[in-house]
């Protein structure tokens, strides 16, 4: 009862952002069996959905200065999760997003889905049981902490 007169209680953008961010959420419970690759890209829409109003240094650390082509999307996603579970995130937690950011989620979109690759489609990089199932762990993993870390938003804010 709390959660939902807060959530009705905050300014519409913010109320938006939160719902959009649940939507995706939703999203990807009703593709976990048939797109799991769909339903963890899903799952990180919810977290940058929550960040798209935030502001990075956009410094590239390569180059040693600012770049205005430098949006931090990482780092947002991590922010996140700093805010609302834990700062500093464990180890352990920050290497999992950095690899769910990276390798999960940019690898299914550029070569899946923008054709970069050999293999297309919602299935991508599915052709071993056993990389399937730490896939499948993964993605519950990752569920988990989006779900925590939305709710947590909610009693945070």
């Amino acid at each position: 009862m709390r959660a939902r007169k807060k959530l009705f209680s905050l300014e519409v953008e913010t109320r938006e952002k939160f719902l959009n961010a649940c939507f995706s959420y939703q999203f990807a419970l009703e593709m976990w069996a048939q797109y799991p690759t769909i339903s963890v890209l899903a799952l990180v829409s919810a977290v940058e959905s929550m960040m798209v109003d935030e502001f990075t240094s956009r410094f590239c650390e390569d180059a040693k200065k600012r770049c205005s082509l430098k949006f931090d999307v990482m780092k947002k996603f991590r922010a996140f999760f700093e805010r609302n579970l834990s700062y500093p995130l464990p180890k352990e937690l920050k290497r999992f997003l950095n690899d769910v950011y990276s390798k999960r989620r940019s690898t299914y979109v550029h070569k899946a889905l923008l054709g970069e690759g050999s293999l297309r489609g919602p299935h991508f990089g599915f052709s071993l049981l056993e990389a399937e199932k730490k896939f499948d762990s993964e993605k519950r993993d990752l569920e988990q902490l989006v779900n925590v870390a939305l709710i947590e938003w909610l009693h945070r804010i």
